[in-house]
């Protein structure tokens, strides 16, 4: 499985640091995992993917 550190995210997603982190606690990124050497968050590419077609599909639905 490929990850992607929170920094990463938050620039993928144009998004603060904070709230990947955020995210993360609430449980948006299912199979996230806090790495504990780094004060970090390590996320599954497909919980980004996931997270995207919800984003998508969220916009399309609203027009």
């Amino acid at each position: 499985m490929e990850y992607y550190e929170a920094k990463n995210v938050a620039e993928i997603l144009g998004l603060p640091q904070s709230v990947i982190f955020d995210m993360c606690e609430e449980g948006l990124f299912p199979r996230a995992e806090r790495d504990v050497m780094n004060h970090s968050w390590k996320i599954p590419k497909e919980d980004i993917e996931k997270y995207l077609e919800k984003l998508i599909f969220e916009m399309k639905n609203r027009e």
